[in-house]
């Protein structure tokens, strides 16, 4: 079984003024997230195993992943 590793444990210093408070991941293209598109085609190649890596600041993303989590 093929498994993927998501990267989001940044601080994204360089994205900072454009993004404000949220994570990179979780910045919205074409109305879905980075994360939802990266998830998305892990579903696609058959990688369901799939882990997230952040750091322990980004409460962002684990209060939305729990919304999304809840809506499905």
């Amino acid at each position: 079984m093929i498994e993927a590793i998501i990267l989001a444990g940044g601080f994204a210093t360089r994205l900072k003024k454009k993004i404000k408070f949220k994570s990179k991941t979780l910045i919205f293209i074409k109305k879905k997230t980075l994360l939802e598109r990266i998830v998305t085609d892990c579903i696609k190649y058959n990688i369901l195993n799939i882990h997230l890596i952040i750091n322990k600041n980004q409460k962002d993303i684990i209060k939305y992943l729990s919304k999304r989590s809840e809506e499905h």
